[in-house]
């Protein structure tokens, strides 16, 4: 009561003083099993809060030991992130590949599949089915509308008679008609 400042500093020292005493215990406790268990070691708040001044060498190995584990633990942090970025762009790459490989063989097939159907035209053309042959050629041109195969194929099939299925009307036919040149 008679020296307040006397107080004022033993009670400011009292804290350090836990602190260093926790340092002591913690850091005999990891000695004694043999300074191999990390799980022992300061981490976080702890170790940012360890007081480095007034302690044993066995409590600044400890605490140096704490550091170090923390510094690999930053290091392995680091790596793993720089692996994960490295995979994602990795997979990111061979996506797009992917993709851009698909689409060529989409329109690979879609050529082959326009080139068909031009062919099947000209052999329908060449034969007796006109109208089937003017069908494929339209197909053809809504495949490939700037196509110029597709273009010439149906302007030439514009022009060329083409038969036509009547629809009925619920009642019988009872006759037919052909024009004088034997086409219609």
């Amino acid at each position: 009561r008679g020296w307040p400042r006397l107080r004022q500093w033993i009670e400011e020292d009292r804290a350090d003083a836990l602190a260093r005493q926790n340092v002591e215990e913690a850091a005999a406790v990891w000695d004694r099993s043999g300074r191999r268990d990390t799980s022992l070691l300061y981490r976080g708040v702890r170790l940012e809060t360890a007081p480095d001044t007034d302690i044993s060498p066995r409590a600044s190995v400890f605490l140096a030991a704490s550091r170090r584990q923390r510094r690999r633990g930053r290091r392995l942090r680091r790596g793993v992130l720089a692996a994960i970025t490295v995979l994602a762009l990795a997979a990111s790459t061979a996506a797009v590949v992917a993709v851009h490989n698909q689409n060529q063989a989409v329109q690979a097939k879609n050529q082959a599949v326009f080139n068909e159907l031009l062919a099947e035209a000209d052999r329908f053309q060449n034969s007796s089915d006109v109208s089937l042959a003017a069908q494929l050629d339209l197909i053809a041109y809504r495949m490939q509308p700037a196509s110029q195969q597709a273009v010439t194929a149906v302007v030439n099939a514009e022009d060329a008679p083409l038969s036509r299925v009547i629809a009925r009307s619920g009642s019988s036919f009872y006759g037919t008609a052909f024009s004088p040149d034997g086409r219609t």
